[in-house]
């Protein structure tokens, strides 16, 4: 990661070998990015059974890269540092508002993410400030080939959740309802999911070993 400007890694460390108040104020710092660990996908509370956190889902993506990144980037034309960071950091605005499904979303909570990017960025240790300003731009403008294969995988991550939940529960209404029939939620996907075809593959099979169990809005 880039160092911002105004503090340098020697200085850094220096406030925080001397400075007790310093360290206090960046663990609420990183306090903040665990609650990723407790915000509950999909509106759903952790009460219910075989809930997921947005944490896990982001760990699901992280199995997944490992997975088809050597496939789809054979050539190492990709930034593999940067599509860490992206699947790491892409949904951090959810540690300030609630996660909802994007059937669900609305104008209001699309806005308030943007503004919960900002107070995240502007609020962020000042030597990550820079970078996590970065990914989230980069994320969000969806123009660079790393921010594309992230999308992708964000997408299709949640039916690899779902084929692993329809192997060992029998209803699933509760755990994976997003307000779509198998078919629309597939439709959702398509956009981002074809430009990938290895991805397009496994979706396809996906959709087919799991319809049954997916809910009908």
């Amino acid at each position: 990661m880039k160092l911002c400007k105004t503090m340098n890694i020697t200085e850094l460390q220096n406030k925080m070998q001397s400075e007790n108040a310093f360290l206090l104020a960046e663990l609420d710092k990183i306090a903040l990015y665990y609650q990723l660990k407790h915000t509950i996908r999909w509106g759903h509370t952790r009460d219910q059974d075989e809930t997921e956190s947005v944490a896990e889902h982001i760990y699901g993506m992280h199995i997944l890269i490992d997975y088809f990144l050597p496939i789809i980037d054979q050539e190492d034309k990709l930034d593999h540092t940067l599509v860490r960071q992206l699947a790491t950091w892409h949904d951090m605005a959810e540690a300030v508002v609630s996660d909802m499904t994007t059937n669900t979303k609305t104008e209001a909570h699309k806005e308030a993410e943007k503004l919960a990017e900002l107070e995240i960025t502007n609020e962020a240790t000042l030597h990550i400030r820079d970078k996590v300003r970065e990914i989230f731009q980069v994320y969000n403008d969806q123009v660079k080939a790393e921010a594309k294969f992230v999308k992708a995988i964000d997408k299709i991550e949640p039916m690899f959740h779902l084929y692993f939940l329809s192997k060992n529960e029998s209803d699933l209404r509760p755990k994976f309802d997003l307000g779509w029939s198998a078919e629309e939620y597939q439709e959702h996907r398509n956009s981002y999911i074809v430009k990938f075809p290895i991805l397009k593959q496994f979706d396809n099979i996906l959709y087919n070993v799991t319809k049954d169990f997916h809910p009908t809005a």
